[in-house]
């Protein structure tokens, strides 16, 4: 993301935005665990700041680093617990990269703990004062929201390339969601949109046929990581957003109030907490993230999406059938889905 969107969506998510851009462009040129330097911020979002860095043990290849986001610039307004809460978000994504390395999560280099530079020392007599930093897979491509832009803006769409490119991104989707449903205590991700999906250029290291995955600085935690697939360019980012099946006490899940159900909207606007998520919810941000992808529209929060447009006439009927029962039908099942094939699903597993 260029650096002035960055900037805007700081200043829109919080006060006095523009004094916490500053900080966090002013880390650009460290190094951090004497190896990783900084190069690039390259988005913000509600679970940690992004960084393009360089690895002095393996250079000219362009990795990202992840620090927790909170509010460094208005120090007097955090709490411990909002700190603590901002390091866990992280250490829980570090986890589940390790434990589903070799999905079409990034691959998951590197976590250490360092002093923060933007981390003010007066709470180190409250808490901790090393902050967790994650380094990832740096997934050169384009967002499935930056495609639905483009293909959709052309003249003359290609509805061919269109539904097949759907059929290949549920796939792949739906064979991670069953690796997380079926790993005990079982995993459902939550927060699947357009914007967390991403389709990787033909130069992404994975997609070439003698990639090797970097190792961790412990190599005996390489000996249990499945092998990386090389033979797809979808990829989902973000595995924050995984959460366990049963609830947590004191956090939150990730979610977009676009992609819930309409049931799930009705009680945020009562403001009613919303129920834990299952996979009639995860299935439902499926279809309607496909549906948004073939309309080349935006859904309406609270609303099943139509398909009366004139536009779902150039689908087959199997793609449009396939849409509406992850988005209409309920109490359904990742092997029920999988049973069915709605949607042209291929009988195989993300490795």
């Amino acid at each position: 993301m260029p650096e002035s969107l960055v900037q805007a969506k700081i200043e829109t998510m919080m006060e006095d935005g523009q004094i916490l851009y500053q900080q966090l462009i002013s880390l650009i040129g460290m190094v951090f665990d004497n190896r990783y330097q900084l190069t690039d911020l390259l988005d913000v979002g509600g679970q940690g700041v992004l960084y393009i860095a360089e690895d002095s043990q393996s250079p000219h290849t362009p990795i990202l680093m992840k620090i927790p986001l909170r509010e460094y610039h208005r120090s007097a307004y955090l709490t411990a617990e909002k700190i603590n809460a901002s390091r866990l978000g992280l250490q829980w994504e570090a986890h589940i990269l390790d434990r589903f390395a070799g999905t079409i999560f990034p691959e998951f280099y590197d976590y250490f703990l360092q002093i923060n530079p933007l981390h003010d020392t007066w709470w180190n007599t409250t808490v901790e004062a090393e902050d967790p930093f994650l380094v990832l897979e740096f997934i050169q491509g384009q967002t499935l929201d930056d495609l639905i832009g483009s293909w959709h803006q052309v003249q003359q769409r290609d509805f061919h390339t269109l539904e097949d490119t759907a059929r290949n991104i549920s796939t792949d989707i739906l064979s991670l969601f069953e690796n997380l449903w079926t790993a005990k205590p079982g995993f459902l991700y939550t927060d699947l949109r357009p914007q967390n999906i991403m389709i990787a250029s033909v130069t992404d290291r994975r997609g070439k046929e003698n990639w090797q995955r970097r190792r961790h600085r412990d190599p005996e935690k390489l000996n249990r990581f499945a092998p990386c697939r090389i033979d797809t360019v979808v990829r989902l980012i973000d595995a924050g957003s995984v959460v366990p099946t049963n609830p947590w006490k004191d956090r939150g899940w990730p979610h977009h109030l676009a992609y819930v159900p309409p049931e799930y909207y009705s009680l945020y606007e009562k403001g009613d907490a919303l129920p834990w998520p299952n996979p009639d919810f995860v299935l439902y941000t499926l279809g309607k993230t496909m549906w948004q992808f073939l309309a080349g529209k935006e859904p309406v929060p609270g609303q099943d999406p139509e398909f009366d447009q004139a536009i779902w006439g150039s689908y087959s009927d199997e793609m449009v059938g396939g849409i509406k029962a992850l988005i209409e039908l309920r109490n359904q099942s990742f092997d029920e889905v999988r049973k069915n094939n709605p949607l042209g699903f291929k009988n195989t597993v993300t490795r």
